[in-house]
């Protein structure tokens, strides 16, 4: 069950976002990124998916695997997804057999 944020947490979170430089030059770098390829086809997907797991220590160690799987979650989207939804589903890397 999620409860939704009060507009007190909003204001703090962009009053930290503010005062953390290192995250405004990380988004500053990933809206790069995405300027220069943008759109997720293969080779774009593997450089976002890289990026992210570098940029926000998200110890993915199957990486190429991790873009295919989010690719396949995106070409599958109709639009009406919960936001909520699709962050769990792009988390949920599908384990391989043997």
């Amino acid at each position: 069950m999620t409860a939704p944020l009060l507009a007190s947490q909003v204001q703090a979170a962009v009053r930290l976002y503010a005062r953390l430089d290192g995250w405004q030059t990380t988004d500053r770098a990933l809206t790069r990124l995405t300027e220069q390829f943008p759109g997720f086809d293969r080779e774009a997907t593997l450089l976002k998916v890289t990026a992210v797991n570098a940029l926000y220590g998200t110890n993915v160690f199957a990486v190429a695997r991790m873009a295919d799987h989010v690719r396949q979650v995106l070409d599958a989207l109709t639009g009406n997804e919960d936001a909520a939804d699709v962050v769990k589903r792009l988390a949920d890397l599908p384990k391989t057999t043997g």
